[in-house]
């Protein structure tokens, strides 16, 4: 999370099938809220995993998929869903932003 240098959580919420000594659950959801930094905003994340997902954002069209696997990030103008800004009428509007991170001379 480079990026959005979001350092530590303030909090962290769980929730989660039943769990036992033996094994991890089946599915759960983890909220963690960050604190503002600076001039940049506080971030609420939320992990889904074992078949739990968030809302259907009303933002897709009938006849999109969410889909089963990727990620959901929602901001105050717009929301992407995996790599696709949603609704897709808001993807004309996107501007490319300039680079401002070290490029990963990879793993």
């Amino acid at each position: 999370m480079q990026g959005v240098e979001l350092g530590a959580p303030i909090s962290v919420q769980a929730s989660s099938s039943r769990v036992n000594t033996e094994t991890y659950p089946v599915a759960a959801m983890v909220t963690y809220q960050f604190p503002a930094r600076g001039e940049l905003p506080p971030v609420k994340l939320t992990w889904y995993d074992g078949g739990l997902r968030p809302p259907r954002p009303a933002e897709l069209a009938p006849h999109q998929l969410m889909g089963d696997n990727g990620r959901l990030l929602v901001g105050d103008k717009g929301k992407i869903l995996g790599n696709k800004i949603i609704p897709e009428s808001r993807r004309t509007e996107f501007e490319e932003p300039a680079r401002s991170l070290p490029r990963s001379v990879g793993h």
